[in-house]
Formats: C-alpha cells, sequence, structure tokens
C-alpha cells in the first residue's frame, strides 16, 4: 500500500518563513541585526515521531547555534549544515 502525504500546510509555512525572513532581512540591512533562518536537516523530533535516520534534537540545535555564535554577518541568508542553502 502506498501512502500519499500531502504536505501543503508545512510546504506553505516553510515558504511564507523564508519570505519573511528576506523581507525582515532587508528591514535590518544597515544595522547590526541579523535576520536569518537555518534548516538543521532531517531531526528526530515529535513533529515526525521522533523517525529513525534523523539527527539528535541536540545535534540539530548546535548546528543553528553554530550560525548564530560564528561572528560572521549571515542577514537574509537560509542556511543548512553546508553554509548557504540555495531554494
Amino acid at each position: 500500500m502506498t501512502i500519499n502525504l500531502n504536505a501543503f500546510d508545512y510546504n506553505a509555512s516553510k515558504t511564507s518563513n523564508h519570505a519573511m525572513t528576506v523581507a525582515m532581512a532587508i528591514e535590518c540591512k544597515d544595522s547590526d541585526t541579523q535576520v536569518f533562518a537555518v534548516t538543521p536537516g532531517f531531526t528526530k523530533t515529535d513533529l515526525n515521531g521522533n523517525a529513525e535516520g534523523g539527527k539528535s534534537k541536540a545535534d540539530g540545535a548546535a548546528i543553528i547555534v553554530g550560525y548564530a555564535t560564528d561572528g560572521k554577518r549571515h542577514n537574509g541568508e537560509f542556511l543548512d549544515v553546508n553554509g548557504v542553502y540555495v531554494w
């Protein structure tokens, strides 16, 4: 049996998040404030039933904290473990 997952709500919310990130980053472009987004990638969480194959919550959080504390300017960027994520 094939199960088709309609992830429209999830995908639409992510698209909105990205648009908001870019819009807010433009507002902050001439200040020290930064607005950027980070995806840790597939991570075991309650949302996915702690599915096997995902990284731990601590490992996912470490990716996010790494960007927040690396001292670089990421304003307006969407990042993953490898750097800028083109979406």
